[in-house]
């Protein structure tokens, strides 16, 4: 009973963080001017005219459409109470995790974290040094761990059926659960971030 309760409160958490995304995505994309309707003259001169603007809008947006994925592989591995299907929902959760692990870097390292630090914001700073060691501490963690899953049973990259049968046994879905829980909660710092940015140079 309790846990038919959580899995409810979850799904319905999911639902309304889904529903804000798909509200956010909508934003982003007419400030982009490559959604139907779009006839805000003033945006779409900012969009042309800086290129810094235009590119803070498309990081968002990756993180808006990475983030509504992760929720939805989430929620199809707690759900699922066929221990052959959740395990399938885990494997797939793993590949969005380590995606998330290669591109974390190099999302940062595109002038952002310069950005936050000149931004003369305290608060976002520190929160910029909470987010890094939480990474950090997560990667180090389960980076190893979810990339030979990812690459035995879940990309099916190793052909050699004994590497597979040992990666299924070593398949914990909670786990998984877990380092997906701690990257939404990562990403969700990131899109902080960035919105914080767009709103500055809205304002420029």
């Amino acid at each position: 009973m309790l846990r038919t309760f959580r899995l409810l409160l979850h799904t319905r958490r999911t639902k309304a963080l889904v529903a804000s995304l798909e509200s956010q995505a909508e934003i982003m994309t007419h400030l982009l001017n490559i959604g139907p309707g779009h006839t805000d003259k003033k945006t779409e001169r900012i969009v042309k005219k800086d290129s810094e603007f235009s590119r803070l809008i498309k990081m968002n947006l990756f993180l808006i459409f990475f983030l509504r994925d992760l929720q939805f592989a989430l929620n199809d591995t707690l759900s699922e109470r066929n221990r052959s299907k959740q395990d399938f929902y885990a494997r797939h959760l793993a590949i969005i995790v380590t995606d998330f692990f290669d591109k974390y870097g190099p999302m940062l390292n595109m002038g952002v974290r310069q950005e936050i630090r000149n931004s003369q914001n305290a608060n976002l700073s520190a929160a910029l040094n909470e987010t890094e060691v939480a990474f950090k501490k997560l990667k180090k963690v389960d980076d190893a761990y979810l990339r030979d899953i990812r690459n035995a049973v879940a990309a099916h990259r190793d052909i050699d059926p004994i590497v597979q049968i040992v990666q299924f046994e070593k398949l914990n879905a909670d786990r998984v659960c877990k380092a997906g829980h701690d990257v939404s909660a990562i990403c969700s710092n990131l899109m902080v971030f960035w919105t914080v940015l767009i709103k500055s140079e809205l304002t420029k």
